[in-house]
């Protein structure tokens, strides 16, 4: 059958839009001896080219999730969990339908009650813009917001770890390596990339055995848990210490840890990308060349030297902060394992599994940020009460001084009074002596002339008395 049909298939989780497909071709299997068969062969090796689904008699056909969906472990394009057909003839008999053709391209929207009750399933999802102008399915044409771009750490992982060769270019500009310098880059700690993630302390780092000797620690983190030192080292010395009872200290290979920071490391000295090594302090000189750290700022390609550039780590930064996929292309058109890197991001992005795991992750980062902001806003809170309780100590303590100041004040005042009382005091009873003494003198002065009077009055008394005897005589 070599005629149009309308596909309605909701990708990345949206509302169901209608897909015109030319040129499909229906195959109808209708034995069931051969069915896992065919589909696994199907998926494996036309998985861009064809969809599978379930139909029934009607011509609105719902379709469910097919257990072949778990059979191929190298399946890059998901096939849609949830699929219908509108066909313009007569309904096709019961089957299962493989239908070959181009990826669906986005007409018009049309809301369906086949899909609201499915669509509350994944509720969390949220939706994307369209990554496809119409007409076109291609890398170079899509457009509009990155759902996830590769600051996400999950989405940093699945793309790497599905491109060898995107992962091999990264590892030769950090490293400042040539191609022809790294002859292996392999993942020594690969996870199921769809797979649900129980826990959301998961590390998605990657760990990479180069050359087959120098173990390398990958990470993306965009959180500040303000722990970054101190775990770096960990995680370096843990990558270095991996010698086997019995071998030699010589046959220990290199370690490398590398961050890729969405945040300033050290504010006070903000650098794009940094090295970090073990050196003597006063000379510089390398103690040993085993073990290194660097770290890149995401956020500061503005500080990239004239090395980091000619080894394109400013390139790297700028493809992973894209939000567009213009913005993208235009970076990824600098280098082929950029432009490797970007197209392994636009394929995974319609990786619906990916997707949640993705989001996930930012739903993990955002309540880790908003618990950050908690305990920052209750340090903040503690702090103010701090800073209020010591501006109240200190004023209490100030009050206290006043009154200590004023009740010293008085007390000098008081002293000073009685001081002043005391010498008038003095000054006073000095008064009362000298007017007593001189009260005595006078007193003394008055009996001595009262005496000399008294004297002098006796000798009168005398001379007379003697005149009177004399008298006496005379007669």
């Amino acid at each position: 059958m070599h005629k149009q049909y309308v596909v309605s298939d909701p990708l990345f989780s949206r509302p169901p839009y209608q897909y015109l497909v030319s040129q499909i071709v229906l195959i109808n299997i209708s034995s069931t001896i051969f069915l896992h068969a065919i589909l696994q062969i199907l998926i494996v090796f036309l998985s861009r080219l064809c969809y599978i689904c379930l139909i029934d008699h009607y011509s609105l056909l719902t379709a469910s999730s097919l257990p072949c969906r778990k059979i191929p472990a190298l399946l890059t394009v998901s096939v849609p969990d949830f699929m219908s057909v509108t066909v313009t003839r007569k309904p096709f008999p019961s089957g299962v339908y493989v239908i070959f053709g181009t990826r669906p391209v986005c007409l018009r929207k049309e809301n369906t009650s086949m899909y609201s009750n499915n669509h509350s399933q994944d509720s969390r999802l949220r939706e994307y813009p369209d990554t496809t102008s119409p007409g076109s399915t291609d890398f170079e044409d899509a457009t509009g917001e990155i759902p996830y771009g590769l600051t996400n750490d999950y989405m940093f992982r699945a793309v790497f770890q599905s491109s060898n060769k995107a992962l091999r270019g990264l590892i030769c500009s950090l490293l400042h390596l040539a191609d022809s310098e790294v002859t292996s880059v392999e993942i020594t700690n690969p996870i199921l990339l769809g797979d649900s993630i129980d826990d959301k302390e998961f590390r998605l780092d990657i760990q990479l055995l180069l050359n087959d000797r120098t173990r390398i620690n990958l990470e993306m983190q965009i959180a500040n848990r303000l722990n970054w030192p101190n775990r770096s080292v960990m995680y370096l010395c843990r990558s270095y210490d991996q010698l086997n009872r019995g071998q030699d200290y010589k046959d220990a290979g290199p370690a490398v840890h590398i961050g890729l920071l969405d945040y300033t490391l050290f504010e006070d000295h903000p650098e794009f990308y940094a090295a970090y090594k073990l050196i003597n302090i006063k000379n510089h000189r390398v103690y040993n060349d085993d073990l290194t750290l660097y770290v890149a700022d995401l956020t500061r390609i503005d500080l990239a030297t004239e090395e980091d550039k000619r080894y394109r780590i400013d390139s790297w930064a700028r493809l992973m902060k894209a939000s567009t996929w213009e913005e993208l292309r235009m970076t990824a058109s600098e280098d082929e394992a950029l432009y490797e890197t970007a197209k392994a991001l636009y394929y995974t992005c319609s990786d619906e599994e990916i997707r949640i795991r993705c989001l996930e992750r930012e739903e993990y980062y955002q309540d880790l940020r908003n618990y950050e902001r908690a305990i920052e806003q209750e340090r903040s809170d503690r702090e103010l009460e701090r800073l209020e309780h010591e501006q109240d100590l200190r004023n209490y303590e100030r009050a206290i001084e006043q009154e200590r100041l004023e009740h010293e004040q008085d007390l000098q005042n008081y002293r000073r009074t009685l001081e002043q009382e005391r010498s008038k005091h003095e000054q006073d009873l000095q008064n009362y002596r000298r007017t007593l003494e001189q009260e005595r003198s006078e007193h003394e002065q008055q009996r001595l002339e009262h005496e000399q009077d008294k004297h002098h009055y006796e000798q009168q008394i005398t001379q007379l008395q003697l005149e009177i005897e004399q008298l006496k005589l005379n007669r």
